[in-house]
């Protein structure tokens, strides 16, 4: 990603819980909290000289801080103007994400969880 969106400067991961509560029909209820991962180091756009250093790039390390989607969300909300997006339509990308992302293995889950 060349530009990511940070806040206070880190890279950060939202993670956003899903449940399947039905194959056929499909039915799924999105969780509208989650966990929000940050990396520990400030930002840097990648180069020969950090690429090696994990704390700038990746948000899945133990020593990362953790906080909640809807205090990611909150932020969002309060720089909507300078990121030229809403949190809730970003909210509906998640959620049609999921049920894409879904929809793609909705044969595999119904041949699976097929209840005669």
């Amino acid at each position: 990603m060349n530009n990511p969106y940070l806040i206070d400067g880190l890279k950060f991961n939202v993670k956003v819980y899903a449940l399947v509560y039905g194959v056929d029909p499909l039915r799924i209820y999105i969780y509208r909290e989650g966990i929000a991962n940050f990396a520990s180091e400030p930002y840097e756009k990648p180069d020969k000289e950090n690429l090696e250093n994990h704390g700038i790039h990746f948000t899945n390390q133990e020593e990362c801080l953790k906080k909640t989607a809807s205090s990611v969300f909150k932020h969002i909300e309060e720089y909507e103007l300078e990121l030229g997006r809403t949190a809730s339509e970003i909210w509906q990308d998640i959620d049609e994400i999921c049920v894409k992302t879904l929809i793609s293995a909705h044969s595999k889950l119904s041949h699976q969880y097929k209840c005669v």
